[in-house]
């Protein structure tokens, strides 16, 4: 995939070349060590809560739990997924029993979700132009465009910075080209990336904000010696631009395009250099239960397995350092923003 087509002109304005610099400034400090983790967000579903992870790499975490533990809060009631936004500073929170997308300002702002506060979008749940029936994952790129994996409308609900909704259904609108899709990434030249989940394999979507964009298929290796079985999420490695995939052995939804599935599931990690599938390599070490994954500055990747967090120094990693976050129960979404660091 490439972000502009070659022979084409393109018109700019000062603020995109602004956003430009801006990017290739990221890239160039990633190369430099000079970005690095910030705090991590992951949601389990066992509590019904989002977790915030401080000093995870350095064993001398602070953990906080929002909800508290023991307390209800009104806004959540079946979170899935959980995407932390540079741009904005916003806490962006799908729940899939509600069929919303929450915004938060910090964990504890219990302002989001109020129509004023213009921090929620979406539900109840259906299948209206507006709508999300059990959503499995969200991001939210520069621009503040929000894309949603809407799995059980078979659909990619995209959202401009402006509260305009398009549904993303497959080229020329397409509405049996994707299946129950559970996962989303966005790499270094904005394309945005699916897990098509029980279809066996991601979807790559570019210029995905534009007016045509254009889609392309990714089912295993070049040399089709293995291929996805049921992809649940992925996740983009900011500092090479490698592709890690969560594939599952079953079906990673209790129905198509039905909510994520509770209990144990094997599965696997599986690394790919680019879109084309070149460099397939597969880490068999997350066995069971394993669901969201995110990239890291330093190459680090973090995989939530039950109520733990895995971080793999590479896909050959085959003893990844785990931490237990204390009061999970069973983590799925998880979120790992990246800061300069000096």
């Amino acid at each position: 995939m490439s972000g502009i087509k070659p022979g084409g002109s393109l018109q700019i304005s000062a603020a995109l070349e602004q956003v430009i610099r801006e990017i290739e400034g990221v890239l160039k400090g990633l190369k430099r060590g000079t970005y690095t983790d910030g705090p991590i967000y992951a949601v389990d579903v066992g509590t019904v809560s989002i977790f915030q992870i401080n000093g995870i790499r350095t064993n001398a975490a602070n953990v906080g739990q929002y909800p508290p533990a023991g307390q209800q809060f009104s806004l959540l009631q079946g979170p899935v997924d959980v995407f932390y936004c540079i741009s904005d500073g916003g806490i962006y929170v799908l729940d899939s029993q509600l069929g919303q997308l929450l915004k938060f300002n910090t964990l504890g702002d219990i302002t989001a979700g109020t129509p004023a506060n213009n921090g929620w979008w979406g539900g109840p749940p259906g299948a209206g132009a507006q709508q999300f029936t059990q959503p499995g994952s969200v991001i939210v790129d520069s621009a503040l465009n929000k894309y949603v994996a809407d799995s059980g409308n078979n659909r990619i609900q995209w959202i401009d910075p402006n509260n305009n909704w398009t549904a993303l259904y497959g080229p020329a609108g397409n509405q049996n080209y994707l299946s129950a899709p559970c996962g989303l990434a966005m790499d270094s030249s904005g394309n945005l990336i699916v897990a098509d989940t029980n279809n066996g394999r991601l979807v790559g979507i570019e210029d995905s904000s534009g007016a045509n964009p254009t889609w392309h298929v990714c089912a295993g290796p070049p040399n089709k010696t293995d291929s996805f079985q049921y992809p649940s999420q992925v996740a983009v490695d900011p500092s090479s631009g490698a592709i890690y995939v969560v594939d599952s052995y079953e079906s990673a939804v209790e129905t198509p395009g039905g909510s994520p599935k509770k209990g144990q599931k094997p599965t696997r990690l599986i690394k790919m250099d680019d879109f084309t599938g070149a460099g397939w390599t597969v880490n068999q070490q997350i066995t069971n239960n394993a669901w969201g994954v995110a990239g890291g500055a330093t190459g680090l990747i973090y995989v939530t397995q039950g109520s733990d967090i895995l971080m793999f120094n590479g896909i050959g990693d085959q003893n990844p350092a785990a931490f237990a976050v204390p009061g999970a129960v069973e983590l799925t979404g998880i979120s790992v923003p990246i800061f300069f660091a000096s």
